[in-house]
C-alpha cells in the first residue's frame, strides 16, 4: 500500500481542456492563479469534437490511438444523459467519433433508477453518468464512472477493443463522485473518489477490500494546499500515478488558498 501523506509540488493549469480545445482558448496564464479567464488577446478555436464534453479522460492504448471519454448531456450535465460516448485520435488534433459505447437503458441495471432533484424551483428526475474515466490496464480496457446522486460503477471490455462490448462489474460504492483508478506496482487496484478517499479493490474488481482512507498532506493549517472551501459533496477531481519511483497525485478542487478552483500536484514523501 502506498503512503498517503503527500508533499505539495506546484499548481498547474487544466492542460487537457486547453489541449483539446474544449475549454478556454489559449492565452497567457496568470503567474499566481494559473489559468483563470481568457486574456484580451485570446482567440476562439474550433471545437475538436462533434459533441459537448466535460470531465475529459484520455487513455493511450497499444494500438496507437488516444481514447477520449467524459461527461456528456449538455446543457443539463448534472441531471440527465443517456450513457458513455467515446472518441479516438492518433494525433490529439483530429478526432473520430465511436459513438455511444454504453447505454443506461440498454446495458444498465442498478444505473437505470431516476432520482428526484430540485432544479430552479421544480422537481426533476435525474439520471446521468458522471465523469467516466477510461483505463488500459495492460490486459483490458476499464471505465470507472459515477451515477449522479448515486453510486460508483466499473465496466470492463469483453474484447480487446475500447469500444467494448462492456461487462458491468457492479456498484463499488453506493454514494460517491469523481472516481479514478490506480494500478499499483504489486498489481493491486485502488479506487479514488470524493474528497481524497482511496480504497483497495478485490482481485475481481467487483467490490472494495477494506475501509477507505483519506489521502492527506504533510502541510497543515491555512497553508494546507488540500484545504477546500467547497461544501461537503462538491465534486473534487484527482488522479494518482507512479512516475520515476514517486507516487504523484494530481488534484483539482475549490482551493481555500485562492477561493477558486486550482490544479495541484503532490508527491509521496516515503
Amino acid at each position: 500500500m502506498m503512503k498517503l501523506l503527500l508533499k505539495h509540488l506546484y499548481c498547474m493549469p487544466w492542460l487537457l481542456f486547453m489541449l483539446l480545445g474544449i475549454g478556454y482558448a489559449a492565452h497567457p496564464a496568470d503567474s499566481e492563479f494559473a489559468v483563470s479567464v481568457p486574456g484580451p488577446r485570446a482567440q476562439a478555436i474550433e471545437p475538436a469534437l462533434d459533441h459537448p464534453l466535460r470531465n475529459p479522460s484520455l487513455c493511450l492504448a497499444p494500438d496507437g490511438y488516444y481514447y477520449l471519454t467524459g461527461t456528456t448531456g449538455s446543457p443539463d450535465w448534472d441531471l440527465t444523459n443517456d450513457g458513455i460516448r467515446l472518441w479516438r485520435s492518433t494525433d490529439l488534433i483530429h478526432w473520430e467519433t465511436l459513438g455511444k459505447i454504453w447505454d443506461i437503458d440498454e446495458h444498465g441495471t442498478w444505473q437505470r433508477t431516476f432520482k428526484p432533484q430540485q432544479l430552479r424551483g421544480r422537481t426533476v428526475n435525474a439520471r446521468a453518468v458522471w465523469g467516466p474515466e477510461i483505463h488500459w490496464s495492460g490486459q483490458a480496457f476499464f471505465i470507472v464512472y459515477a451515477m449522479n446522486y448515486g453510486g460508483i460503477g466499473l465496466l470492463k471490455s469483453r474484447s480487446d477493443q475500447a469500444q467494448g462490448p462492456y461487462e458491468d462489474l457492479g456498484c463499488l460504492v453506493e454514494r460517491g463522485h469523481c472516481p479514478s483508478l490506480f494500478w499499483d506496482r504489486d498489481n493491486a487496484v485502488y479506487l479514488l473518489y470524493n474528497h481524497g478517499h482511496i480504497v483497495r479493490l478485490t482481485q475481481d474488481l467487483k467490490a472494495t477490500d477494506g475501509l477507505p482512507q483519506v489521502i492527506g498532506s504533510i502541510d497543515s493549517g491555512p497553508a494546507n494546499p488540500m484545504a477546500t472551501v467547497s461544501p461537503p459533496g462538491t465534486p473534487t477531481d484527482f488522479m494518482l500515478t507512479f512516475v520515476n519511483w514517486k507516487y504523484l497525485l494530481f488534484w483539482n478542487q475549490n482551493s481555500a488558498r485562492f477561493g477558486h478552483y486550482t490544479d495541484d500536484v503532490f508527491a509521496a514523501q516515503s
